[in-house]
């Protein structure tokens, strides 16, 4: 089943995975394909509904960052705007699942 291997070792695998692939991607189409790609995954891990839910933040905020290595608002400023927003919603969540 897929919940327990969505846990906190599985963020260090997809940071590996990620820089990986995207330093062997050299057009930039490409690259930003893959992190709106992995925008989705991050808000599908963000709600995913079985499992631990702070690990499931934490791997979403991983999974954020990694994409922001690649959108910047310079040239990207739609889909960053977005990014930074599922970011903060996930930093909110954490807090209040800190505060319990």
């Amino acid at each position: 089943m897929l919940q327990n291997k969505l846990n906190l070792s599985f963020i260090p695998v997809i940071q590996e995975t990620m820089a990986s692939i995207l330093g062997e991607i050299d057009d930039a189409e490409q690259a930003k394909g893959l992190a709106a790609l992995m925008g989705n995954i991050a808000m599908e891990i963000y709600q995913f509904p079985r499992g631990s839910r702070a690990e499931n933040l934490e791997i979403a905020i991983a999974v954020c960052e990694i994409v922001l290595s690649v959108r910047t608002f310079e040239t990207n400023p739609e889909p960053w705007a977005r990014t930074q927003n599922n970011l903060a919603n996930a930093y909110s969540k954490r807090i209040s699942l800190q505060a319990l």
